[in-house]
């Protein structure tokens, strides 16, 4: 991630929106006078990156920021950074789709600080985040060095340069970390005190006496529970007796009754029977049949009077459609004779207008023909001709006049421009021998120039972007070895991690003999087969390999190994091998599956020197694809040999399978790692053979370009000496004169032939004339003739026009009139048409009621039928009930008198029973619980068994147990067990918390103790590498010079670091020794070697080179662009011996008040460009300025 693209607006000199475009993804520098605002570009990257300590940027608050502090009219600082972001695996966190992340940072006059990201608005935060994600804390930087920071870092105690190095180093979050862990350890050890002072002073002393007053309330609880349950059995066994004799009750009183209700209905029935028998019959039956037939007479009568009104109407219609008939037939004739009419009259009407157009163009004519000839135009012209021709003449002979003056002055010029080219012959000769001789030179040149660019047609352009581009493709190749070579050692390092061979320094063996472990003279020739591979060796792997026996024993005794570990000698270890037919039966079983099993040596790539070691762990073994490949294979009569699948599932033709848990997981890492450091070594050699090509093309590139510009240089120069010696030809007195003759008698001979022409003309115009004057005399009686017979033609075209329009207007009234009663006709048909559609309508209805009258009276007809046939029945049944009803009356005078004696003694019992109900009545309003425990009463076995206790003796035991109640009651805590409830959980809880808070102690202790190692670690390594940079920087910086950082006399590295010097091998006691340069070159190297330990994406570099001479500011310039490839500079420098190194240059001009910037590219890229505004500056006022071309033009936006 780099800078592309910088847009400030308003920010300190910036007043007016200013874009900067072309950041170079390397070297950048930033040059100007003093106060033009080189440094405000800088302070505007901080300003986006979220610097808090303003004093960083020269400021002591933000309105500080704002152009004049909002006092000119321009209320807010805005500033957008626009980074590239191509390297997706050093793109921010949560950016890596995005190819550009933009990031704006506003400030406006009163406080107001917003930030936004790609375009939306985001929080300080997440806009730290991001920059931190890329090693960019501009609060906390190792990648910015503002003014002043070189001359701090000379300054620096001990400590202070430690605290440097472990900023760099990442050191310092260990001790943020230890810090924060220090205030957590003290807050848990108070809690830990106040928890105990707490249980000890609280809660214990409470939970004594409450556990007191739970004692006793369980009492009390406990006589309360069995003097309820003992008064709810009293209760309930007489509420059970109540309802039992209630029962009793009711059900007598119930079946009395009844039986008196049945004999009181019994004594109604037959006296009902009795009376309204035949009555009812009778008068019911009567009233039916005469009701259906004044109905279907009705029905009769409404269908007579229907069916007349359908005749009636049929009628009318009948007539009423003949009418309609008749009328519509005759509107229809006279429509289509009002329609032939309309037609007829539209022809007539277009005859009249194409008539009228035709008459309108012969009168027209007529009249422009009278007009015309009015005005002198239709005749011959004679008079025109003749006015002509007189001004025709004039006019000739004042240019006849004309040309033989300028013959004249020309003659005499001739003559004085021949002395002059006789004059300074002389001078002409020599000056064309010197044209002549550049000539030569330039055409040598272009001969040249041309034989390269024929050689060089079908090849490579060479131009600087192609060299840029070649040097580009070089160091981006270049970075690539870098991350391939890491790559290679990590994985060098984690496989000798495991498999490395610390041998004692004097063990006296020879060390050329021990190859070392055989996991590391081997490579999977595919990585799917590590898994098997590593199980079919198995610990052999980690087997050690030597050529014989003695080094074996001398690596055994004398090599002081860490671990214990087997040898494997080369000219004693047997060679084991599979016979070839169990290898070829093997085959033959798999030769159906993509994978053949073969023996697992041919799966390993190895030095044939220690075939039989590789062999001796790979040579007895089957390797398969899968478990049923190697089941079938391993168990076969023709094979019988161990076999091993590719996930390392093991069968043993003894009978053993081995797999499962460990099948697939963590297996083949071993291997697996040694294919991929194979694989990364080949890599690294590819990439280097790589690099060596194209660093040999971009060399080849920049030299044939060097020599194609020079000899481009010396066509251009002597082509320009060519051009200058003809133009010193063409400007000598003598060739002008030359020149000047040739084209004064150029013009001589033009003006005698246009003298010639005008006299013939002359001549003419005059024969011209003479002829017209004689014809203009006859002509004019002929004109007066033709004048009248026109007039009269155009007055008869006029009366024709005029007799037509009026035809035409009578016709088009007439259509109108013949259209408009053609539209009545056939609104009239179209009225007809409806009236006689609703006729029929209305008919229709009327049949359709008729239709249903006829039909409802046959069905009342079928009713009354019906009714008449019941009526007879019912007067035959009628004696036959008169008989009954005297039998009723006698059996219904027996039946009262029954039901009044069961009715009193019906009376008496309810009595009885409404006593037993009140009492049940007043025992469930004292004692709700009843309804729900009712179901239980007299249960046998539970509470309310009554056969198992007696109820007498259970209400004594009640009021025994009422008394011990009142005696309890007196000092009872009826709320103690929620209170020691409470207690017992915050007793807990504050225990629980008290162990919890010594576990953490413990655990922060221990981690506590882990960051100051990892810390030591860290730094140990983070110095050592630091003062190995620094100590080659400063030397390449200033040769024969060394340079360290060291500890304190007697102290060690964690105590703090000094740095010291030595010129050739003396060491400086101190740095005051040095000159003021010197001083700055050790100050900066030490700060280079942290940017180099801690890479960044951007670094900031503010006039570092202050105090330094040129010589070492361009050696400066040199190292960053050479050893700091990896990352974008943006440096500010007022010295050429820093810039020059530079890709792209920014120049800062502050004018008007405002500042401005021009890009430029740097005079270290091939193709060197200058600004516009460069040249106008530079370029006095009589040199002749040149255009740039297109691709010389400088970028500058303000």
């Amino acid at each position: 991630m780099y800078i592309e693209e910088v847009i400030i607006e308003g920010f300190k000199s910036y007043a007016k929106r200013t874009v900067i475009r072309g950041f170079d993804p390397m070297f950048n520098a930033i040059t100007g006078l003093n106060g033009s605002g080189k440094s405000n570009i800088l302070d505007a990257i901080c300003f986006v990156l979220g610097i808090s300590n303003l004093s960083q940027v020269r400021a002591r608050s933000l309105q500080e920021l704002v152009y004049k502090q909002g006092q000119a009219g321009i209320s807010k600082a805005s500033v957008t950074v626009v980074f590239r972001n191509d390297d997706r695996s050093r793109s921010p966190v949560g950016y890596e789709n995005c190819s550009t992340i933009s990031v704006t940072r506003e400030v406006a006059v009163g406080g107001r600080n917003r930030y936004a990201v790609n375009g939306r608005s985001a929080q300080a935060g997440q806009v730290a985040n991001l920059f931190h994600s890329v090693q960019l804390n501009v609060n906390n930087p190792h990648f910015l060095i503002m003014q002043g920071r070189i001359t701090k870092v000379l300054n620096m105690k001990p400590s202070e340069i430690l605290g440097m190095i472990e900023e760099a180093a990442g050191t310092r979050m260990f001790e943020h970390k230890k810090e924060g862990a220090l205030k957590t350890l003290e807050k848990k050890e108070n809690k830990v005190k106040e928890i105990e002072r707490v249980l000890a002073e609280d809660i214990a002393p409470t939970l004594e006496k409450l556990r007191a007053d739970k004692a006793r309330y369980l009492r009390w609880s406990a006589n309360a529970a069995a003097a309820a349950r003992l008064e709810r059995f009293c209760v309930a066994h007489e509420y059970h007796s109540a309802q039992k004799h209630s029962a009793e009750l009711e059900a007598a009183y119930t079946d009395l009754k009844q039986r008196a209700q049945d004999q009181e209905k019994l004594a109604l029935q037959c006296i009902e029977q009795a009376q309204n028998t035949t009555t009812s019959q009778s008068s019911d039956n009567d009233e039916l049949t005469e009701n259906a037939r004044q109905a279907w007479k009705d029905a009769q009568r409404e269908f007579i009077r229907m069916n007349a009104a359908v005749k009636a109407a049929e009628n009318v219609l009948k007539k009423e459609q003949n009418a309609l008939l008749q009328d519509s037939n005759q509107a229809s004739e006279r429509r289509i004779a009002q329609g032939k009419k309309v037609a007829d009259l539209k022809i007539q009407l277009q005859q009249l207008i194409t008539d009228e157009r035709q008459a309108q163009e012969r009168a027209d004519t007529a009249t422009e023909n009278h007009r015309e000839a009015c005005a002198g135009r239709t005749s011959s012209g004679n008079d025109t001709k003749l006015s002509e021709l007189r001004s025709q003449l004039a006019h000739d002979q004042s240019i006849l006049k004309q040309l033989q003056a300028e013959r004249n002055a020309s003659i005499r010029k001739r003559e004085t421009h021949a002395a002059a080219a006789k004059k300074h012959a002389i001078e002409l000769v020599r000056l064309e021998k010197i044209a002549d001789s550049a000539r030569i030179d330039a055409d040598k040149a272009q001969a040249e120039w041309n034989k390269i660019t024929e050689n060089d047609e079908n090849t490579t352009t060479y131009n600087a972007t192609s060299v840029r581009e070649a040097l580009e493709l070089a160091a981006e190749q270049n970075r690539k070895v870098r991350e391939a070579k890491a790559k290679a050692e990590r994985l060098q390092t984690q496989i000798e991690a495991r498999l490395g061979l610390d041998l004692a320094d004097d063990c006296p063996c020879d060390r050329s003999k021990v190859r070392g472990r055989l996991a590391t003279l081997i490579k999977p020739i595919d990585r799917n087969t590590s898994a098997g591979l590593e199980v079919v060796a198995g610990g052999r792997l980690f087997h050690v390999v030597v050529d014989d026996q003695d080094t074996g024993k001398k690596v055994l005794d004398k090599g002081r190994l860490k671990q214990r570990t087997t040898v494997i000698p080369l000219d004693r270890v047997t060679m084991p091998r599979i016979e070839s037919s169990r290898v070829q039966r093997a085959a033959e079983i798999s030769k159906k599956a993509p994978f053949k099993a073969r023996p697992a040596i041919e799966f390993v790539g190895y030095p044939e020197d220690v075939r039989s070691a590789v062999a001796y762990a790979f040579g007895s073994t089957l390797l398969c694809e899968s478990l049923d490949q190697a089941r079938q294979v391993a168990f076969d009569a023709k094979v019988r040999t161990k076999c091993v699948t590719l996930q390392g599932d093991v069968c043993n033709p003894a009978g053993t399978l081995t797999g499962g848990s460990q099948s697939g997981r963590g297996m083949g890492t071993l291997l697996g790692a040694v294919f991929d450091l194979a694989e990364a070594r080949d890599q690294v050699a590819r990439l280097e053979d790589e690099y060596e090509t194209l660093a040999k093309k971009a060399q080849m590139l920049e030299t044939t370009t060097r020599a194609r510009r020079d000899l481009e240089a010396r066509r251009e120069i002597s082509k320009a000496k060519f051009e200058e010696a003809q133009e010193a030809a063409r400007q000598c007195p003598a060739a002008i004169a030359a020149a000047s003759l040739q084209d004064i008698d150029s013009n001589l001979n033009s003006l005698e032939s246009q003298i010639s022409s005008a006299t013939q003309q002359v001549q003419k115009c005059r024969e011209q004339l003479s002829a017209l004057e004689a014809e203009g005399i006859s002509s004019k009686n002929k004109r007066d003739a033709q004048l009248e017979a026109q007039r009269r033609a155009a007055e008869f075209e006029r009366k024709a026009l005029r007799k037509i329009a009026k035809q035409r207007a009578d016709v088009e009234t007439a259509l109108k009139d013949a259209s408009d009663l053609y539209d009545e006709e056939e609104n009239e048909i179209e009225k007809d048409s409806t009236a006689l559609k609703a006729a029929e309508s209305e008919l229709e209805t009327a049949r359709k009621n008729s239709l249903q009258a006829q039909n409802e009276c046959d069905a009342l007809k079928v009713q009354f039928d019906a009714l008449d046939a019941e009526r007879k029945e019912r007067l035959r049944a009628l004696k036959k009930f008169q008989a009954e009803r005297e039998a009723a009356q006698a059996k219904a005078s027996e039946a009262q008198l029954e039901a009044k004696r069961l009715t009193t003694q019906a009376q008496r019992l309810d009595r009885d029973k409404r006593d037993k109900d009140h009492r049940l009545d007043e025992l469930l309003k004292a004692h709700t619980w009843i309804q729900a425990e009712e179901q239980f009463f007299g249960r046998p076995g539970g509470d309310y068994d009554f056969t198992q206790r007696d109820a007498a003796s259970a209400r004594q035991e009640l009021e025994k147990l009422a008394s011990d109640q009142d005696e309890l009651a007196k000092n009872l805590n009826r709320r103690v067990m929620g209170a020691i409830e409470d207690a017992e959980r915050q007793y807990d809880d504050l225990t629980k918390k008290r162990d919890a808070v010594s576990r953490d102690r413990a655990k922060i202790q221990n981690v506590i103790t882990e960051l100051d190692e990892k810390k030591k670690a860290t730094l140990l390594t983070t110095v050592a590498a630091v003062d190995a940079d620094f100590g080659a920087i400063f030397s390449s910086l200033l040769p024969g010079t060394s340079a360290k950082l060291s500890p304190p006399e007697g102290g060690h590295i964690l105590d703090g670091l000094q740095v010291r010097v030595a010129f050739g091998n003396l060491w400086k006691n101190s740095l005051s020794e040095l000159s003021g340069g010197q001083r700055s070159l050790i100050a900066l190297s030490l700060v280079l070697a942290m940017l180099k330990f801690k890479p960044a994406p951007m670094y900031i570099l503010d006039e570092v080179d202050a105090a330094l001479d040129l010589s070492h500011t361009q050696n400066i310039g040199t190292m960053l662009k050479r050893h700091f490839q990896h990352a974008q500079f943006l440096v500010v420098s007022l010295k050429e011996g820093m810039f020059n190194n530079a890709n792209v240059l920014f120049r800062t001009k502050f004018i008007d008040g405002v500042s401005t910037v021009t890009r430029t590219l740097g005079s270290s890229s091939s193709d060197t460009i200058t600004s516009l505004q460069s040249q106008d500056e530079d370029a006095g006022p009589t040199k002749k300025r040149m255009k740039p071309s297109s691709s010389q033009r400088a970028t500058s936006t303000s």
